[in-house]
């Protein structure tokens, strides 16, 4: 008949709950995964200091400027122009997607700040290449930004 009989399992918020036996997917907790204000850059002179006083690395799609900060913890800035990127809402999603791949390699950088740049084919590439170049530019920082840390502090200890 009509209408149909409802199980009032199913209509429970959040839908039908699972078997019995088997146990909730769980995801490995990511380290401080928080993104405050103190972890951007938000002044002016930060930038031009940055812009000024750094060391690049590049590829086809970004180019991430870093210098060491007094600290101990890394700074984000970017720079999306509309130049590179004409669309607001792409400029948007690239912001978005710096901000989340930054978020999660933080705990790996150390006490630096870092400028986000987009280059000339940023606004044809798909996300999956954006998240692959942000990948390896934050895997190849890591690597540096930890020399340059040991290169300074074994000279500050010499001294």
């Amino acid at each position: 008949g009509w209408p149909p009989a409802v199980d009032d399992r199913s209509c429970r918020p959040g839908g039908p709950r699972a078997a019995s036996g088997s146990a909730p997917e769980r995801r490995a907790p990511i380290r401080d995964a928080r993104f405050p204000r103190s972890r951007r850059l938000t002044r002016s002179r930060e930038f031009t200091k940055l812009f000024a006083e750094s060391w690049r690395s590049h590829d086809s799609l970004f180019v991430v400027l870093f210098a060491p900060n007094s600290l101990g913890h890394p700074r984000l800035g970017m720079a999306i122009s509309r130049r590179r990127v004409p669309l607001a809402h792409e400029r948007n999603r690239v912001k978005r997607l710096v901000r989340e791949s930054f978020r999660r390699h933080q705990g790996d950088l150390g006490g630096f700040d870092f400028v986000v740049m987009a280059q000339g084919k940023l606004a044809a590439s798909d996300d999956l290449s954006r998240q692959k170049s942000l990948e390896w530019h934050w895997t190849h920082l890591a690597t540096r930004c930890s020399r340059f840390s040991a290169r300074s502090s074994g000279a500050t200890s010499a001294s």
